[in-house]
């Protein structure tokens, strides 16, 4: 039986999946834009109290701004003032206790997210912000704790052995028994996913696990899996 896999995704991701879609571990699950608020003053300009924000904006919450839109006009007697949109993006936010609103602005910067394991994605909860993903049936390893989710093609590793062929390392969760600092620099500097392990220290920021035992450890070594994804939240690896 296939097992199901949850992934978090975070508020205002661009979910680039569908409910049905295969996926591999090239593809990008959700994008995340870098964006800004910025505060824009309305009933100061505009010489009139904060509450009155409301009767003055010509936008609602949601509504899509130009750069230079008309966001605001107040009509007297002696003439008409305007608050026009400095910036372009999405009103966020009508203050009505300071008379300002907040205009989420997107920045050109964005981070696509790449899905940790093959599989179908199954389900699509966007309201909890969440999809789940369908993988092939796979053992369970128990450890310590996880830093990261991810996951990708393993590659075993002997201890002090530094593969001249750079396929052995780059781009694959490295299973290693016991690593060293240097073992650790060196997953770092040839585009490793991520290492597990079984004993030793490190100071690296690259994702990592540490497996509960040595039990633990020999039923990995000896799974005949392909693949692993590294799952924080349940401290289990799942190789499949």
């Amino acid at each position: 039986m296939n097992q199901d896999i949850i992934i978090n995704i975070p508020q205002g991701a661009k979910i680039n999946v569908s409910i049905g879609t295969p996926i591999g571990l090239t593809t990008k699950l959700y994008t995340v834009s870098d964006t800004e608020d910025v505060l824009i003053p309305i009933t100061k300009p505009l010489k009139t109290k904060p509450e009155e924000i409301f009767q003055l904006l010509n936008h609602v919450i949601g509504d899509s701004i130009k750069l230079d839109e008309l966001l605001a006009v107040k009509r007297g007697v002696l003439g008409t003032k305007k608050v026009y949109s400095p910036v372009e993006g999405k009103l966020k936010i009508i203050d009505h206790e300071t008379g300002e609103v907040v205009i989420e602005v997107q920045k050109t910067a964005t981070k696509d997210f790449l899905s940790p394991a093959e599989g179908v994605v199954t389900q699509i909860d966007q309201n909890r912000g969440s999809l789940s993903i369908s993988i092939s049936p796979g053992d369970e390893i128990e450890v310590d704790f996880i830093t990261n989710l991810t996951g990708g093609e393993m590659s075993f590793i002997e201890l002090g052995y530094m593969a001249a062929d750079l396929t052995n390392i780059k781009d694959k969760v490295i299973i290693i028994e016991k690593i060293m600092p240097a073992t650790a620099s060196k997953f770092e500097a040839l585009d490793a996913i991520a290492f597990v392990y079984l004993s030793g220290n490190h100071s690296a920021d690259l994702p990592h696990a540490k497996v509960k035992d040595s039990k633990e450890f020999e039923k990995l070594k000896n799974s005949n899996k392909k693949k692993a994804v590294m799952l924080p939240k349940i401290k289990r690896i799942i190789v499949y």
